[in-house]
């Protein structure tokens, strides 16, 4: 009995640590719903409970980037980031990627690792949010909108929320074909 009870712990350890990843993010993001930041209402997100947004380290990134997928950088503070995240979901259930890895740099404190992401992506800073394409270990695209963007003031823009959408359709349509990460798979 004792040996059932252990087998089915384990199993229920390894299902819910799959799925923690997917469920941090959502609730990163939703628990600032409603939440005001410097004035303003945070801009309202809604993340399924089975999304194909993994949570993610530098570990998991740097293997990204050594092979295909697509990565979102952001953070759930950030108004902008929250705008984004809303057409990245739209593109995803639009081009059926099944998943997508997410990193919150904001929140690292790995100064080591995060020079040497920017030496992969070629970048002296990154900008939050952005979105990288990459297609068998080269960068197809990176997608970073907010130069001139005060994040503090973000109102958004219906044009800009089409314009975003599309951008991040076409970066993933990019590596899709073929893709271990595509429901389309070849």
């Amino acid at each position: 009995m004792k040996k059932v009870v252990f087998l089915f712990m384990t199993i229920m350890i390894i299902i819910f640590s799959g799925c923690s990843k997917q469920y941090k993010l959502k609730e990163e993001y939703e628990s600032l719903n409603g939440k005001k930041t410097n004035g303003q209402s945070y801009i309202k997100v809604t993340i399924p409970k089975d999304n194909s947004i993994v949570y993610s380290n530098y570990s998991e990134i740097f293997k990204v980037l050594d092979s295909t997928g697509i990565i979102y950088i952001g953070s759930a503070k950030s108004q902008i980031s929250r705008d984004y995240l809303n057409q990245l979901l739209k593109a995803i259930e639009d081009t059926g990627i099944s998943k997508v890895y997410y990193i919150d740099i904001s929140k690292t404190k790995e100064k080591t690792k995060y020079k040497k992401l920017l030496k992969k992506i070629n970048k002296k800073e990154i900008q939050i949010p952005t979105m990288i394409s990459v297609k068998g270990g080269k960068i197809k695209e990176i997608i970073s909108e907010t130069k001139n963007i005060s994040n503090k003031k973000y109102t958004p823009k219906e044009s800009k929320k089409k314009e975003i959408l599309e951008k991040y359709k076409n970066a993933i349509n990019i590596i899709i074909t073929c893709s271990p990460d595509s429901k389309n798979q070849c």
